[in-house]
């Protein structure tokens, strides 16, 4: 296979850094996925990849590669350290809710960084699908993308109206709440549909009466603040995983 080797125009460059903004990505049906791992990955997986940009040739023998130099990877990377390789990959055109499976429920959640590690998280547990409130941070923006380590693109996230999406579930759903019952005292969490509030506000009033039930995850300090929004799945997913078997 033929391996290109060329600079990138200044066009190229700004289009491809115009893929920072989520109205962009959309306009053009495309997002950024960086580092070697997150390309492997995608190349595994069901997504289209239009382009990859490399340093080496570790990709060589994929389809549509070009080896540029370090100076202009550093110029389209959305990092100050930028990794060995960029690819440009094609969104996907519909993404299907399933309702009959488990999933993980966030609300207005705003952290590119919190919902990357959600859905690794999920990913690592089992849980095949993340639902996202509509103002929720996109799952295509590069930091979240990177931070997947690659989950993304094994997990299905979809954006959509909560409530809605707990009412035609077929599956209970249950909100974190500090007012909710203590984890430890609950019976059976598995098969369920879980749902988190925002980073800021928590569960929203509404969504939280949808829910079947509420739940908190106990404190041993009462002088600590509240939980990160990430730490907070994980604790949960692994209660789910330990003990309701």
């Amino acid at each position: 296979m033929k391996i290109y080797k060329g600079l990138l125009t200044n066009n190229e460059i700004k289009r491809i850094n115009s893929l920072s903004r989520k109205k962009e990505r959309t306009a053009q049906g495309i997002f950024i996925v960086e580092g070697n791992k997150n390309v492997q990955e995608v190349l595994n997986s069901r997504y289209q990849v239009k382009q990859i940009y490399g340093i080496d040739d570790s990709f060589h023998s994929s389809p549509n590669f070009t080896r540029i130099n370090q100076k202009q990877l550093e110029r389209i990377s959305q990092y100050k350290t930028a990794s060995e390789a960029l690819a440009i990959v094609e969104l996907p055109d519909s993404v299907t809710i399933d309702y009959k499976t488990p999933s993980i429920v966030l609300e207005d959640i705003s952290d590119p960084g919190n919902l990357g590690t959600i859905i690794r998280t999920a990913d690592w547990f089992g849980i095949k699908q993340v639902i996202c409130s509509l103002h929720s941070v996109d799952c295509y923006n590069p930091k979240v993308v990177s931070s997947t380590k690659g989950s993304l693109f094994r997990t299905n996230v979809v954006y959509t109206d909560l409530i809605d999406f707990i009412s035609a579930s077929s599956l209970p759903a249950v909100a974190t709440s500090l007012a909710g019952e203590d984890l430890n005292s609950t019976i059976n969490l598995a098969n369920h549909n879980y749902v988190f509030g925002s980073e800021s506000h928590g569960i929203s009033k509404d969504l939280e009466e949808a829910c079947s039930k509420s739940i908190r995850i106990p404190s041993f300090n009462s002088q600590a603040e509240s939980l990160n929004l990430a730490i907070s799945v994980g604790i949960l997913c692994g209660f789910i995983h330990l003990n309701c078997k």
